[in-house]
């Protein structure tokens, strides 16, 4: 568990295992401008080199909801890939990372 305070805010967010593929978690924020408390919301499964995540952070309207992906096949590379989700406006991304041996 975790308490945080700055810009005006304060929170306290804590992230469980629920099991021993699947941690989840929350965030209560109390935002003074809007004298009230937010709750974000988040979660991680991770299966096998594949780990997939998601998030519901309703103050930021830009991108409400995030779902993401992360694979790494072997241990050269690594892939990845992000869905974000608003009130007016969507965007994703994707992308690869290589590493290379070095000499």
């Amino acid at each position: 568990m975790t308490y945080k305070i700055g810009g005006g805010s304060q929170s306290i967010s804590m992230m469980q295992g629920v099991t021993d593929n699947l941690s989840a978690g929350f965030e209560a924020m109390w935002h003074p401008m809007e004298k009230k408390f937010i709750y974000n919301y988040g979660a991680k499964y991770i299966l096998n080199q594949h780990t997939f995540l998601a998030s519901y952070i309703p103050i930021a309207r830009k991108d409400m909801f995030t779902l993401g992906y992360v694979t790494k096949p072997n241990r050269n590379l690594m892939m990845f890939g992000e869905y974000k989700m608003g009130s007016s406006t969507s965007e994703s991304t994707a992308g690869v990372k290589l590493s290379f041996n070095s000499g």
